[in-house]
């Protein structure tokens, strides 16, 4: 309020403070009964002093101390805060949020945590303040161990997810931010539960659909759209964008383009909207439809992004001709932008797939002689062409070439070498390879875009490296790494993929004991939120196929069953109940070699 010849004065509820700002640097406070506040100087330019005596700093509420204090902090403020807590006066809620306030605008994620225990060791209780800017300061930093240092403050006790729309929001952005797909379940469970009485906004919706997204359920992330539907609350763009994204990673293309024909009147669409969708024509190797959609795009004055345009690329190259791919690129840079770095990947990707590593070569080279640099993904992407191909010698001078360019391997290329050795019948030198990234750090998983905790080791090695063992005929070798890995420093554990491919393999090799024994496990580390995917149908066919051959489907497989149910598998009990004896539909597959193609069908084989 204003207040004549004084300035402004800013009232703090809860604690009937009142804080009295000069036109200077000054403040004043102080207290008299009945809860009526007499006037006491304060300068914040001095050193810190209230006063003359203790037994009148006692008297002004810590509440009002604090707020001014974060609001005129300079220089010396830890010394100030100390002052503060020498005053003796008994703590309460408030000040800690206001002091995490001022760390919250000004300082890293470290400072705030190391505040955060000065509080709770000086008996301040963590309140939803507290939660909310603790969680937002770990979602800017790019500290992986200060950031998922601060989802901890989650285990306090008293702490509720659903206490208010900032807290959900923030818990949500740092569990995606940090890959914590434990606590993100814990989260969307309890909104679940709660969302009658939080009434969420739209935003809230987003990051809910967002967040089933990453933990790949795209049927509750459906069921949140619908409810948001319900309760009348219309999507902007970035929700339609979002949960078509969602529909395509789950692969309903058909429904993510009805939710954009549904709402393609009512709301103002951006390149994010179609740029989903092409994504999701691409999938489905459609580039027909893919291009009709991006004119579509352009009729209604959309403006594409360089996103956009590296997406329309790389829904042509499903042709293996690549001149449509081509025609596209040309397209694009003749009406006047610019490539980037992510369209020649999206050519050099489509040149790698169809095996013409020649002009893959000479897009890299064309892409330096327009100054753009290459990175890591780009020399994977032509490091795995080499791989699939089995072109060994390019594949060694792509590594010396990444070496000299001073481009640092990554986990995709630990893997990818990984593939090589195992195609080349060299199991250990695959083993090897592994355990070099262990220790060099290249094993750890990169990008904010990975879906594993930042810095902790990619569980697409171990998958690699079981397919490697199974490959090459070694299931006992597979079990005596898959012992060995969980051992792995910071390695949160086989995910759905290693034990997919462990349980296929051991299924395949007789060792069906032993294939029961790890989809137990798989079960219990599932109901964990361990991992970050289910078993493949492919695998629990196999298996049980296996033990129906061995007259093991009532003794073995139905109490296995039921552990899969309830880790959320509910497929192996259908198959079960309906004598499914057959490994998988059938397939067809078409191997390319030397230019020649040889088509080849597999039938529905039954054991014998």
């Amino acid at each position: 309020e204003a207040v004549p010849g004084l300035g402004t004065a800013l009232v703090i509820t809860g604690g009937v403070a009142a804080a009295l700002l000069w036109e200077g640097a000054s403040i004043l406070v102080g207290v008299a009964p009945p809860n009526r506040w007499m006037i006491t100087s304060v300068d914040f330019v001095a050193p810190f002093t209230i006063g003359d005596s203790r037994s009148a700093c006692r008297e002004v509420a810590v509440i009002s101390l604090v707020w001014a204090l974060c609001h005129f902090a300079g220089p010396g403020f830890s010394d100030r805060r100390k002052r503060v807590r020498e005053i003796g006066t008994a703590p309460d809620q408030r000040p800690g949020a206001c002091l995490t306030s001022w760390f919250h605008q000004l300082s890293t994620c470290d400072e705030v945590l190391s505040s955060l225990d000065d509080w709770l060791a000086s008996g301040w209780e963590v309140d939803e303040h507290i939660v909310a800017i603790v969680l937002e300061a770990s979602c800017r930093t790019e500290d992986a161990r200060a950031g998922r240092a601060a989802l901890s403050i989650l285990d306090a006790p008293g702490v509720d997810i659903c206490g208010s729309r900032r807290v959900l929001h923030a818990v949500l952005k740092a569990c995606m931010r940090w890959a914590d797909f434990e606590r993100l379940d814990l989260a969307l469970r309890e909104f679940q539960h709660r969302e009658h009485c939080l009434r969420p906004r739209r935003y809230t919706y987003f990051l809910a659909i967002r967040g089933n997204a990453a933990l790949g359920r795209t049927g509750d992330a459906q069921l949140v759209w619908d409810s948001m539907l319900r309760r009348n609350v219309q999507p902007s763009s970035l929700e339609v964008a979002c949960m078509i994204n969602t529909l395509v990673s789950g692969g309903r293309v058909e429904e993510a383009l009805g939710v954009f024909r549904a709402w393609k009147g009512a709301v103002c669409y951006d390149a994010s909207v179609y740029t989903a969708l092409i994504r999701g024509f691409s999938t489905k190797r459609d580039p027909d439809r893919a291009i009709a959609l991006f004119e579509d795009m352009k009729s209604a004055g959309v403006h594409a992004t360089s996103v956009t345009y590296t997406t329309l690329i790389a829904a042509c190259t499903h042709d293996d001709a690549m001149s449509r791919a081509h025609a596209v690129f040309h397209k694009i840079v003749d009406s006047g932008c610019k490539p980037t770095v992510s369209m020649y990947g999206a050519l050099i990707s489509g040149h790698c797939r169809v095996g013409s590593m020649r002009e893959a070569l000479e897009l890299l080279c064309e892409m330096y002689a327009s100054g753009l640099s290459a990175d890591s993904v780009l020399y994977n992407t032509i490091l795995g062409g080499c791989v699939a191909h089995e072109l060994w010698d390019l594949a060694t001078v792509v590594l010396q070439e990444m070496d000299d360019n001073g481009i640092r391997r990554t986990s995709f290329t630990a893997a990818l070498l990984v593939k090589m050795w195992s195609k080349r019948g060299e199991l250990e030198r695959a083993v090897e390879v592994v355990r070099r990234a262990l220790a060099s750090g290249e094993a750890a998983s990169c990008g904010r875009m990975s879906k594993h905790r930042p810095g902790s080791v990619d569980p697409r090695l171990a998958s690699c490296l079981i397919g490697a063992c199974m490959h090459n005929r070694a299931p006992e070798r597979a079990l005596e790494l898959f012992d060995e890995m969980k051992a792995w420093p910071g390695f949160d554990g086989p995910d759905g993929h290693t034990y997919s491919a462990l349980i296929l393999g051991l299924a395949k090799s007789g060792l069906v004991v032993e294939a029961v024994r790890i989809t137990e496990d798989a079960c219990a580390t599932l109901r964990r939120g361990r991992t970050s995917s289910a078993l493949s149908n492919t695998a629990l066919r196999e298996l049980l196929a296996a033990l129906i051959d061995r007259g093991a489907a009532q003794d073995i497989a139905e109490p296995l069953a039921v552990k899969l149910r309830k880790a959320g598998m509910h497929r192996f009990g259908t198959w079960l109940r309906a004598g499914v004896r057959h490994r998988g539909p059938p397939t067809e597959v078409t191997v390319q070699r030397g230019g020649l193609r040889a088509r080849r069908g597999r039938m529905m084989d039954h054991l014998a």
